[in-house]
Formats: structure tokens, C-alpha cells, sequence
């Protein structure tokens, strides 16, 4: 995959930080000078996302396996699959007319003082936990069969 130009040179190396929206512009950018002014509709980016959630499931799956892939070559899949969400997601605003950095902040404002432990008293985190390794051995189970 050809690497987008960022202005800055230590982006490239994995320093400093981006804001989405400069990240949505240059992907929008990238897309269009790419694929022209038509470069994808709402639907073909959702798929797109779907695609990579895809993927990244796949990664997480055959990581917790221990199987077909080193844990260097699972992470690497992950962080693809994670940046390809991203792009997608920041072409996906773009034919919305959708900031996606808005939406990060908005959501992130509606979130963070959430506090889940006191909104839902009768599920303890200890018992989330159970019902995901209840399920693990169910799955294995399955599998077994």
C-alpha cells in the first residue's frame, strides 16, 4: 500500500499526533486524486468498513487461537485492519458531509463521564467476565464436536 504523504516527516515514523480532521482531508484527498470526484458513495465506504471490521475480527480470533500467525504478524494485521477503518470512516464522513473529528468529540462528550458501574449496579464486571469465558468454553465445545 503506497504510503500517504503526511506534512510532516515524523508522521511517517509514528511521532507526534494528527488531528482526524487533517487526516480525513488528506484521505479525501488521496481518494480523489486517486480514484477522481466519484470516488465512493456512503454504501461502498460502509462495506469497506465492514471489509476491515472483518479483518480485524480475523486478527483478534486467530490471535486469542495462538494459530496461522505470529503475535508480530497479529498485530501488524490489527493496526491494518484498525487505519483502514479510519480511512474508510474518513471517506465515509466526507460523502455524508460528516467531520469526523466532530464526531469523535461529540461522542466522546457524551461518554466520558459515564460511569458504568453505577448506572448498572446489578452487572458487576467480574460477572461480564464470566459470561465471556462461559461463552469461550461453549464455543470450544462446538468446535470439539
Amino acid at each position: 500500500m503506497e504510503q500517504i504523504p503526511f506534512p510532516n516527516k515524523k508522521y511517517q515514523k509514528g511521532e507526534g499526533t494528527m488531528k482526524l480532521k487533517d487526516i480525513q482531508k488528506m484521505a479525501v484527498g488521496w481518494n480523489k486524486k486517486n480514484f477522481g470526484d466519484h470516488f465512493g458513495s456512503g454504501y461502498r465506504n460502509l462495506l469497506g468498513i465492514a471489509e476491515e471490521v472483518g479483518e480485524l475480527c480475523h486478527a483478534q480470533l486467530k490471535g486469542e487461537q495462538g494459530i496461522r500467525h505470529t503475535p508480530e504478524e497479529i498485530l501488524k494485521m490489527k493496526k491494518d485492519a484498525v487505519g483502514d477503518i479510519i480511512i474508510f470512516l474518513c471517506n465515509y464522513c466526507d460523502s455524508q458531509n460528516i467531520s469526523l473529528d466532530d464526531c469523535v468529540n461529540y461522542a466522546w462528550d457524551e461518554i466520558k463521564n459515564r460511569d458504568w458501574k453505577n448506572h448498572h449496579p446489578h452487572q458487576k464486571v467480574e460477572d461480564m467476565q464470566k459470561i465471556m469465558d462461559t461463552n469461550e468454553k461453549l464455543v470450544k465445545e462446538l468446535k470439539s464436536k
